[in-house]
């Protein structure tokens, strides 16, 4: 997204769009705010994902729920055959 407004002088204009804007974003920025492509820890600007999706509702993030003590077990089996630990960033 960065290359695409640095390439158009579009960086601070973006903001100053509507929901009913004739800018075509590449598909993969349109993915990446709709959720397509997961969702960041912090979430996404509100007024940019508005601006861009043009108005639609983005995905909703799926909570994860695992069975109790699935996680570990799987985490250290993992470990075991990796040899060294592994970091552990959602649930």
């Amino acid at each position: 997204m960065t290359l695409f407004l640095m390439a158009r002088n579009a960086a601070a204009d973006i903001l100053k769009l509507d929901e009913k804007h004739d800018v075509s974003f590449p598909n993969s920025v349109v993915e990446l705010f709709s959720g397509v492509l997961g969702v960041p820890p912090a979430g996404l600007a509100k007024k940019l994902q508005k601006i861009i999706l043009r108005g639609q509702a983005p995905l909703r993030a799926v909570k994860c729920k695992p069975r109790s003590g699935e996680m570990e077990e799987e985490q250290k089996s993992l470990e075991k055959n990796l040899g060294h630990a592994v970091r552990r960033d959602i649930c």
